[in-house]
């Protein structure tokens, strides 16, 4: 995390897991410079590295050395990385009024996407 520069602007947490960064601990160090927000899930880390490579910018369609199928995935389901209830206190700690927005990348059913987010949303970020 010492080598990671934060520029005012979005803050994707999946992108941060990927990279192998905690989205929360990140958040608490830069909070004021951070909006906005955009959430998805992720279900692994770049423990190659590939991510730094000349190849980074191809890791998340051909699935890197490890042949990953999708890096990105709908907030609360198992397997999930981003402790997204925790980032939301965070959020609430420091007041972020900004905007939030979900996404929906890589999924085989985007309307099922939809659905999975909307009641992660409503069902336990809300009461987060």
């Amino acid at each position: 995390q010492g080598a990671c520069v934060v520029l005012p602007g979005f803050f994707v947490a999946a992108e941060l897991i990927v990279a192998g960064v905690d989205p929360v601990t990140l958040y608490e160090k830069h909070y004021s410079r951070v909006d906005p927000f955009h959430l998805k899930d992720a279900h692994f880390v770049d423990s190659l590295q590939e991510y730094k490579g000349k190849e980074g910018a191809n890791l998340l369609n051909d699935g890197g050395q490890r042949g990953v199928v999708r890096w990105f995935y709908e907030m609360g389901r198992p397997g999930g990385l981003v402790k997204f209830p925790a980032l939301m206190e965070s959020l609430k700690k420091h007041n972020y009024q900004g905007w939030i927005m979900v996404e929906n990348e890589q999924s085989p059913n985007p309307a099922e996407s939809c659905m999975l987010n909307s009641w992660y949303m409503r069902f336990v970020l809300a009461k987060a």
